[in-house]
Order: structure tokens, then sequence, then C-alpha cells
């Protein structure tokens, strides 16, 4: 690997998104080729393990925003409960926003009770 493309193309290979990164690492990435030179093994190595760092704590408050919602809404923090279909749509609304919740619902086969679970939820 001799340049950002080239690192981005190699860490898209194994399957780890590049996106997320914040400006310090970014830096950090592109000083490893400000000078004409090729990652070694070891460095290759950390690079990968803080992107997939960097995206594996993404994943993780995602997940923490979207339970956030679902108690909101009248689940619970164990992701027990359930929250009703008619609080999503009128939440929606508050909001302005203009989603069909009941196509969504229809195109992902969520259950048709009128009620969402936490793995239905997300």
């Amino acid at each position: 690997v001799h340049n950002m493309e080239g690192l981005n193309s190699l860490l898209k290979d194994l399957n780890i998104p590049t996106e997320n990164r914040d400006p310090e690492w970014q830096a950090e990435l592109e000083g490893l080729f400000a000078n004409p030179f090729s990652l070694d093994l070891d460095t290759l190595l950390y690079v990968v393990q803080e992107e997939k760092e960097i995206h594996v704590n993404a994943a993780t408050d995602a997940s923490a925003e979207m339970l956030n919602v679902f108690v909101s809404m009248g689940g619970q923090n164990n992701k027990d409960g359930v929250i009703e279909v008619s609080k999503l749509k009128d939440t929606m609304g508050d909001f302005s926003l203009t989603l069909d919740i009941d196509q969504l619902l229809h195109e992902f086969g969520v259950d048709r009770t009128g009620r969402l679970d936490f793995d239905e939820f997300i």
C-alpha cells in the first residue's frame, strides 16, 4: 500500500468501512503517506485495528440511540416491551416526517399487530 487510495481500497476489500473517520485520524493516515512510503505489516495491522474500532463504536452508538428512541416510545431498556405503531406514526408527524410507516412495515414483513418489539423496530 503506497497511498490513501490504496489503503482505502484494501480496507474495502477486507470489508472494513472507511467512513466515520474524524479529521484527526484522517490526518494521521494521510501523514503515513507524506513521504514516499509503503506501509509495513505492523503499521497496516494498527490501521486495520483502528478502523475496525471506529466502526464498532459507531455501530454501538447507533444501537444505543435506537434503544433510547425505543424506550422513549414505550419500550423498555432491556429491549422488552413493545411500542404502538400509532404512537410511532404520531411522533413521525410531530417531526413533519413523511414516511409511509404502513408501507415500510409491509416491505419488511413486520408483524401487523399494530405493535413493534425492539427487533421489529430496528
